[in-house]
């Protein structure tokens, strides 16, 4: 009982108090908690606002209590909710507000409404990048908002009997702007008209992206100010004879075509294309503040290869009229390109008795698609509709690949060819000081290369187009034993030859049928190479010294490294060779790529050696 009483106690207060300020229900999409402090805010600034005159603060609790006790609903048919709501339960005055994210910027728009007519009395903007920016600017604002009202009022109520008056009426280009007269709200939309004292004021005209216009009016009669406001932006319109299509400036999705009224800032932007069925088209704009412009596209449609047969169970192949959304692209077998987004392809089979027709829904992708369309066998008039049969489905595409794996050769020297030294020296064996440069001298290769056995790595490309196969390639390969000669079987010190290694470079060409899968080939291949290998030791009483018309001098390491180790003599021999060669090459293919395996054998006679070669590769390309 005793809260009933205290309760009814509170609203006698309220009704009886002067006047009676609210703050309503902010509006925004989301941010509930955010729309709630803020509200808060304003109420805190409105207490500030009236803490010399005889208002009262109304609270949420404070306004629903009042609404029911008028026991009334209001449907708001008329005009706004918060004007029916005000006039009935007594609100002299109130604020609302309307907060939303425009550009990346929270913006919050206070706007004072006197509750008996519904009268616009003032309105303040703020803005914030954070929401917390926010809160903090609101209690200022309903402050200045409802203290500048409350100093025009004054300010009127004191002049209206001595001093005269005249109508301002203002309109821009654009409209809705924000005019304030000696820094104080005027109207916050335009046009709008009122009746100000006479004399001299100053006029301001606010609107977001355009230039602020100030001037000095006198105001001795009613006038009318018309003013056009200078944009910060340029305006562009785009137009396409195709619509909906994606657009994109400066890669931010801004719409589908056609496209109006599009603000810009000025100076430089780029304009694309980023449609999924139309090709990517970029265009520079150099925009100029307060211009607009129009720019027409020329869209063209994104291509993507589309194989169509027509066959029946037994694969026989039809020859069928084929259209694609509608329009004629040919008759099967058809190899060609259709438009990425294509939606449908239909077949149309016919003769002097029969017509039958399929149609399949498309979802094409960018490389290859391949399309069978069926027909019935008892439709198989082979007469009249067989197309004479190919091995087109035999063959795949052109592919490109680089084969990286293992060499393996063997080696044969032919006589009459001879090694050259060019590394260390040859020393005389009578210790006379003599010194001859080894390079004056050479071997014959056949001395050497005697079924010598080498292994490696080696790296190349290849390619096989309309059949025809074409080849590069680098090998290194070495040998880990070390080969003896003695030119008597034994008799006299023997020449030791360690490690002996082959570099090759290799152009091959031949015959490969585009198979799938598995591709053998057959050609020729034109093979340059050079051999090395190196002299621990000679005899001075060894045959070859006394053979070659070097003795009485030996080989000994007198030449030395910057670090101070000997260096070995060297032989070295190039030679240019030409053979046969064949192998094939198995692959996988993926959406974008081919991998597998290669293997091929080659035998090839130089001008110096005759050697066999094996490769065992691993092989990683793609299509043309």
């Amino acid at each position: 009982m005793r809260i009933l009483f205290l309760l009814a106690l509170f609203f006698t207060k309220i009704s009886l108090a002067d006047d009676k300020v609210a703050v309503f229900d902010f509006e925004s999409e989301g941010y509930l908690q955010l729309r709630t402090q803020l509200e808060e805010e304003a109420r805190s600034g409105l207490l500030l606002a009236t803490v010399e005159r005889d208002f009262f603060i109304l609270s949420p609790e404070n306004v629903l209590g009042l609404m029911q006790d008028v026991e009334q609903e209001f449907s708001c048919s008329q005009q706004p909710c918060e004007i029916d709501i005000a006039r009935t339960i007594g609100v002299d005055y109130f604020i609302t507000g309307n907060l939303a994210r425009l550009e990346g910027v929270m913006v919050l728009d206070l706007q004072l409404f006197s509750g008996k007519d519904g009268t616009v009395l003032g309105s303040r903007r703020i803005e914030g990048a954070q929401p917390l920016s926010l809160v903090r600017q609101t209690s200022g604002a309903a402050q200045d908002l409802f203290g500048d009202f409350l100093a025009i009022e004054k300010r009127q109520s004191s002049a209206e009997s001595l001093e005269e008056s005249f109508i301002l009426s203002i309109e821009t280009t654009p409209s809705d702007a924000i005019v304030l007269v000696d820094d104080s709200l005027f109207c916050d939309t335009t046009p709008c008209s009122k009746e100000i004292p006479a004399g001299t004021h100053r006029v301001s005209i606010h609107k977001m992206q355009y230039y602020k216009v100030e001037k000095e009016i006198e105001l001795q009669s009613n006038i009318e100010l018309k003013e056009t406001l200078g944009p910060k932006f340029a305006m562009i319109d785009v137009l396409s004879p195709v619509p909906n299509i994606h657009l994109h400036i400066d890669g931010k999705k801004i719409g589908k075509t056609p496209f109006y009224n599009y603000k810009i800032s000025p100076g430089k932007h780029t304009l694309s294309i980023n449609d999924p069925c139309y090709a990517r088209q970029d265009i520079v704009l150099d925009a100029q503040e307060g211009n607009r412009e129009s720019i027409q596209l020329a869209p063209v449609k994104r291509q993507v290869p589309l194989s169509i047969r027509v066959m029946d169970s037994f694969s026989n192949q039809y020859e069928a009229k084929l259209y694609v959304d509608g329009v004629s692209i040919g008759s099967s077998p058809f190899e060609g390109t259709v438009s990425k987004c294509a939606k449908s392809v239909k077949m149309v089979l016919a003769d002097d008795e029969h017509t039958y027709e399929e149609s399949l829904s498309l979802s094409l992708k960018d490389q290859e698609n391949a399309i069978i369309l069926s027909v019935p066998d008892l439709q198989a008039d082979v007469s009249k509709r067989k197309v004479l049969f190919d091995f087109d489905f035999l063959f795949g595409k052109p592919i490109w690949y680089t084969p990286v794996g293992y060499r393996r050769s063997i080696h044969s020297a032919g006589s009459g060819h001879n090694f050259d030294l060019n590394s260390g020296y040859i020393q005389p064996g009578n210790g006379s000081g003599y010194q001859g440069a080894i390079s004056d001298y050479s071997i014959p290769a056949d001395l050497f290369l005697n079924e010598t056995a080498l292994v490696g790595i080696g790296a190349g490309i290849a390619a096989n187009i309309k059949h025809a196969f074409f080849r590069f390639n680098i090998d290194y390969e070495t040998s880990g034993e070390a080969y003896y000669y003695s030119p008597n079987e034994g008799t006299g010190f023997p020449l030791m030859v360690y490690s002996p290694d082959l570099l090759n470079i290799s152009v091959s060409a031949g015959w490969m049928p585009m198979t799938r899968l598995l591709r053998p080939w057959a050609g020729v291949q034109v093979q340059g190479s050079i051999y090395s290998m190196d002299i621990i030791e000679v005899d001075e009483e060894s045959e070859l010294m006394q053979s070659y018309t070097i003795y009485p001098y030996y080989l000994v390491s007198t030449d030395y490294s910057e670090e101070g180790d000997p260096i070995r003599p060297r032989f070295q021999l190039g030679a240019v060779g030409v053979g046969p060669s064949v192998g094939a090459v198995f692959y996988i293919p993926g959406p974008d790529f081919i991998t597998g395996v290669e293997v091929s054998y080659s035998y090839i006679f130089t001008t110096s050696t005759s050697f066999s070669q094996f490769q065992a590769s691993v092989i990683f390309g793609n299509l043309f």
